[in-house]
């Protein structure tokens, strides 16, 4: 019942550590930073693509009216990178706040379990103890009929011989 106990518990062990939370963890945070770069490299292409589309304008006619686009646009663009850092800060302290919260909750959850682990051990070492003291009990119980019943049939053979 012992081994069956510590094969449960290791089957169980086995389960936890068969999930790779840690590794899932890593690759969510490999995933959003590859999403952020490539937001990144798009907005750097816009950005490029806005620089050369002005410099263009600039040699056309009607200079002062492409010069205000141009300084809207950049204006547009700044509000929008300090946006997106703002929101990639965000996105940051919140991963670091949910990774925490995990890894609190799992170091928790293996308190927890081995808790439970050591408790349903030491029930079994009790009921284990307490088998053994039963069998003991039993045997001397055995011990003492086995005992009387030898001396009956002495007392029955003498009593045959005698009269």
């Amino acid at each position: 019942m012992i081994q069956e106990t510590v094969l449960s518990n290791d089957k169980l062990i086995a389960s936890i550590e068969d999930q790779e939370l840690g590794q899932k963890i890593l690759d969510f945070e490999k995933n959003v930073n590859a999403k952020i770069k490539e937001s990144y490299k798009e907005i750097e292409q816009n950005t490029n693509k806005i620089a050369k589309d002005s410099a263009k304008s600039i040699t056309d006619l009607n200079l002062p009216t492409k010069i205000d686009k141009l300084d809207a646009n950049i204006a547009g663009i700044s509000v929008s990178t300090q946006n997106l850092q703002g929101r990639i800060d965000l996105l940051e302290g919140n991963l670091n706040d949910k990774f925490k919260d995990s890894n609190e909750k799992l170091n928790s959850e293996f308190i927890k379990l081995g808790k439970a682990i050591n408790d349903k051990t030491d029930q079994v070492v009790n009921a284990v103890n307490t088998l053994e003291k039963k069998i003991i009990k039993f045997e001397n119980s055995l011990n003492n009929k086995f005992t009387i019943t030898w001396v009956l049939v002495v007392i029955v053979f003498l009593a045959t011989l005698i009269f």
